[in-house]
């Protein structure tokens, strides 16, 4: 299933219905639970408490920059992708759903600093705390063909992610989601995996 096929969900389904486009789009497996995972742009959580509640995982941290009363409170924390709280090599899998890159794109963001800036400190946080072998996944993400903010935003994180594979630090991937329509106009979205290889 692509994410533009996941049907809308009802009040009693809504926790499953995010935890599974976390699964669909950001191509889960049952072996990735068994993983420490940071969750970025968590949201209310939602994503670690469904897994929890029903026995898949008790290792999703959730990170969101303003607390939105998070369901999963144990393990969720209010900080931002540019200065996350947690020691280096502390986790095996980082997942991010609908938040990156569109966090660049937050005006009240942007005003304390640059896109580019961001991404670079995001990334470079990111991948700090991240194990070596381990992966980061987010999307989807913008091929950036409609919309002209799409395409910054894309430019500068595909800029960034290109300068850190050249250098051998990580290896990436994009694999196609299909197309949507945005801004009355096809544009084609992706899953991106970020592999750190140092």
């Amino acid at each position: 299933m692509k994410f533009n096929e996941i049907k809308t969900p009802t009040p009693e389904n809504h926790d499953e219905w995010i935890f599974r486009q976390y699964e669909e789009i950001l191509d889960l497996k049952p072996e990735d639970f068994k993983k420490k995972i940071l969750d970025i742009g968590a949201g209310s959580a939602r994503f670690a408490k469904w897994a929890k509640e029903h026995g898949l995982s008790e290792q999703i941290y959730s990170l969101e920059p303003k607390k939105k009363s998070p369901l999963e409170k144990s393990k969720a924390v209010s900080a931002t992708a540019e200065e996350i709280p947690f020691k280096d090599n502390s986790f095996d899998l980082e997942v991010s759903l609908y938040a990156i890159p569109f966090i660049y794109h937050n005006e009240k963001i942007r005003k304390k600093k640059e896109m580019d800036e961001l991404v670079h400190e995001s990334l470079k946080e990111e991948l700090r705390v991240l194990k070596i072998g381990g992966e980061i996944r987010f999307g989807p993400f913008p091929a950036g063909n409609a919309m002209e903010a799409h395409a910054a935003i894309g430019r500068v994180v595909d800029a960034e992610l290109t300068a850190r594979e050249d250098s051998g630090e990580i290896q990436v991937e994009y694999i196609s989601l299909g197309t949507r329509l945005t801004a009355e106009k096809e544009e084609k979205w992706y899953l991106v995996k970020i592999k750190k290889l140092r």
